[in-house]
Order: structure tokens, then sequence, then C-alpha cells
């Protein structure tokens, strides 16, 4: 701000001798010459005024900016060289900001397709017509072998390999008492949508 007034009381005092020339050139009275100094000095004050609060809102919302960045933890602090900043770096908040978007997108199947094998949240309309989610993956072809005593009821053998395969397919993951277990999203109702599944989340 004391660059501003310093910066005020330059200019007032121009227009002033700038006011005084031109009144002894025209004969302005005294009385005109205040009024425009009056005027002035109440623009200076508004200029003032106006440089205060846009400094006001650049705090405030800059205040904003690191509120939100806190919530990304050190990934809001870290410069581009690696290093940890004690502070919030603003700039790397927009970036944190558009990975989490793209992040909790909803994919739509086919036209976007996961890596197959990795588990993920699907969405598809059942019978009732109602939505539903699960935890799935997709299966690509010659990928997901087939458990031997399910053979006669599901799986494609391959001769080349001797082993029977999963069909290419979304496939619902089914917690079981050890490890993980597959059974298949029926066919006729097919996953509509998918969403990526954050990497802390992968393992719960």
């Amino acid at each position: 701000m004391s660059d501003i007034s310093e910066w005020s009381s330059e200019y007032i005092a121009k227009e002033i001798r700038e006011i005084m020339q031109t009144s002894a050139d025209r004969g302005y009275y005294a009385d005109e010459i205040l009024r425009r100094i009056t005027d002035l000095e109440r623009e200076r004050d508004n200029w003032m005024e106006f440089a205060a609060q846009m400094n006001r809102n650049a705090d405030f919302y800059q205040g904003i900016v690191r509120e939100i960045g806190e919530g990304f933890g050190v990934e809001a602090r870290t410069s581009d060289d690696g290093s940890i900043q004690d502070d919030v770096l603003a700039l790397k908040v927009p970036e944190l900001v558009a990975e989490l978007r793209e992040a909790v997108r909803w994919r739509k199947w086919p036209e976007e397709k996961p890596e197959p094998g990795v588990k993920v949240v699907g969405k598809y309309t059942n019978d009732l017509g109602k939505e539903r989610k699960v935890m799935c993956m997709w299966v690509s072809a010659k990928t997901l072998p087939v458990h031997h005593d399910a053979t006669d009821f599901f799986g494609e053998y391959d001769e080349e390999t001797d082993e029977f395969w999963s069909p290419e397919g979304w496939y619902e993951t089914i917690e079981a008492e050890v490890g993980e277990g597959w059974s298949a999203i029926p066919t006729d109702k097919p996953i509509e949508q998918w969403l990526p599944i954050p990497e802390g989340s992968k393992n719960a």
C-alpha cells in the first residue's frame, strides 16, 4: 500500500501543478482549484480502496487454494524436482484437482477399456431396471485359467496350452474365505460404465 500512496501523492502533485498553470492561463479562481484538488483526492481514495479490496480478494482465494491443496497432502507440497516444501504450492493444486476429476470420472464401455485383469468398479442395469455397482475386472481371452473343478461347467479349452480359460468378458470379483474368487457377470447384462479404484483402496 505504501507504493500506491507514494504513486497517488506524486500523481496529485503533478495534477495540482498542471491545474495551477492552467488556472493562471485561463484566469481560474482559487475555489475552482480547490474543487479540482478535492476531486483528485477522492479519485485517489477510490483507487486505493479498490486496490486494497483486490488484495483482500487475492488473500481470500489464495487461502481457499491452500486449503484445497492441504487435502492432497505431500503431493501439493512437492516441487517438480522432487523436493518437499513447507507450504502448499498453489500452482500444483489445479493439476492435482484435474487428476482427481479424471480419476473419479465414470468411463463408458466399450469406448474406454480398463487394463485387462485390473479390478475396477463396474455399473450395469439388472433385469428389474435397477442400477447395480460391482467390483469387477475385464478379462481378455486366455488370461484367466479356470479351476479344474469347474471345467465341466465353465471355461474354454485350448489344445495349444492344454488349459481351460475363462471366456473373454467382464467378471465380478467375489471375496472368498481364502484369496479371491471370480464369478461371471451375466453376458446379457454387460458392464455399461466403469470407474478406476484409487491406489490406496485396491487391497481394501
